[in-house]
């Protein structure tokens, strides 16, 4: 905007939209919109209810929010070719008043990425989950690296399974239950998994959740984590299952203790198509080594015959000796889970697995909606980016629940 009378520029608008002029000279073309894909997606949002809480965002336009919602959900293309997407879809009747022009997108993204905003959203939603849902709080927590170029805060560098790379860390809440994600949080690339687990706890707390459970990635398994889930009587008050590293020396140590006679008829289970030993023990863990924790110690022929043929791969392009060779081979195939409730051999793995919903929505959110590529420039930006893909990721989590409970027929003219 421009003021004449004070020569100053300032920042347009949420809420302008600016006007179709047509010099009057020509017909604009009659063209076909996308209608089916978009009608439903706008549908569902209405019907469900999801969209009163994307309301919950103060933005002056609803329809550019809206529209932005759908265009995150529906389409793949780069935000800056949004008015094309609009152009020729049945949303610009729908929200007629939405302004997708390019130069006002990076505005808009900044605006609803506001710390105001995403708390607003992630409130409403934590009530809508528990109300039209399931209000049980037994959580997986998981975390996943967003690799860009961006200069900013939050991308550092991280070394992740070997691999060096500039990222941002996303980490995602997610209801057991249901597999809708609850929660989201961005922390730098460099942060550890150490440092987040109790920050995310607060956080949880803060919205009011009491963590009844939690499925933590591997990477959480930390002394001090593992301290947030006892209480002062040493006594688990969190359930949790996480698993543990090759390097564990708790592992280790019993790893040679059981591997003698860990391949016994007691130990031999079944889960899904593969066949495994697996034997349980106690052992203490924390800081202080005092909190009472069962520990899992499994052997999986299938993974082992899988990490044999990685190691000797590695062992002729590196040249490894005998005596290094015969070292490498003693843990392969071997895992560990760390549990503070006390399950079965048989329950274990498929406690422990179902944390794949989480891994599941780090799919939806990168590959569906538009989470990768990061086409942002600056934090502001990316903040708004994140929230618009994370509300997208549980839109589409919700119609998959509802696929999987409706007996749908198709037919098919050939």
């Amino acid at each position: 905007m421009f003021n004449p009378e004070t020569g100053e520029y300032s920042d347009v608008p949420p809420d302008f939209v600016p006007s179709n002029i047509t010099d009057g000279r020509t017909k604009p073309p009659k063209i076909s919109l996308d209608f089916g894909d978009t009608f439903f997606m706008d549908s569902f949002l209405k019907a469900s209810g999801l969209i009163d809480v994307v309301d919950a965002i103060d933005y002056k336009n609803r329809d550019t929010l809206r529209a932005m919602l759908l265009f995150y959900t529906l389409s793949g293309i780069a935000n800056c070719d949004a008015i094309i997407w609009y152009k020729g879809n049945v949303v610009q009747h729908l929200y007629p008043k939405a302004n997708l022009i390019s130069q006002r997108i990076s505005d808009f993204l900044a605006s609803i990425g506001t710390p105001e905003n995403q708390m607003a959203f992630q409130t409403a939603y934590l009530k809508y989950v528990r109300e039209h849902y399931c209000k049980d709080m037994n959580l997986l927590i998981d975390s996943s690296g967003l690799p860009n170029g961006i200069h900013f805060p939050l991308t550092c560098k991280n070394v992740h399974n070997g691999k060096v790379s500039n990222e941002v860390r996303l980490v995602f809440v997610v209801q057991k239950h249901t597999g809708l994600p609850l929660y989201y949080r961005a922390v730098p690339g460099n942060i550890v998994d150490v440092s987040t687990l109790e920050r995310i706890f607060l956080h949880l707390d803060s919205l009011g959740v009491n963590i009844d459970s939690c499925i933590i990635d591997a990477g959480y398994n930390y002394n001090d984590n593992l301290d947030l889930l006892d209480d002062e009587s040493h006594q688990c008050k969190i359930d949790f299952i996480t698993r543990v590293g090759a390097n564990d020396k708790t592992v280790k140590s019993l790893v040679k203790e059981v591997l003698p006679s860990i391949e016994s008829k007691e130990n031999f289970i079944k889960y899904q198509d593969r066949y495994l030993f697996i034997v349980k023990r106690k052992i203490m863990v924390g800081t202080a080594q005092n909190n009472p924790a069962n520990l899992y110690i499994g052997l999986d022929f299938s993974r082992m015959s899988d990490e044999l043929h990685k190691l000797l791969k590695r062992a002729k392009n590196n040249a490894f000796t005998c005596d290094e060779v015969f070292e490498a081979m003693q843990t392969e195939g071997i895992f560990g889970i760390v549990a503070g409730k006390d399950y079965s051999t048989e329950e274990i793995l498929p406690a422990y697995y179902s944390r794949q919903d989480a891994e599941q929505i780090f799919d939806f959110a990168k590959n569906y909606t538009k989470l990768m590529p990061l086409r942002v420039s600056s934090e502001e930006t990316f903040n708004g980016h994140l929230l618009l893909s994370y509300i997208a990721s549980c839109a589409v989590k919700m119609i998959q629940q509802r696929l999987k409970e409706a007996n749908l027929f198709f037919w098919l003219k050939v």
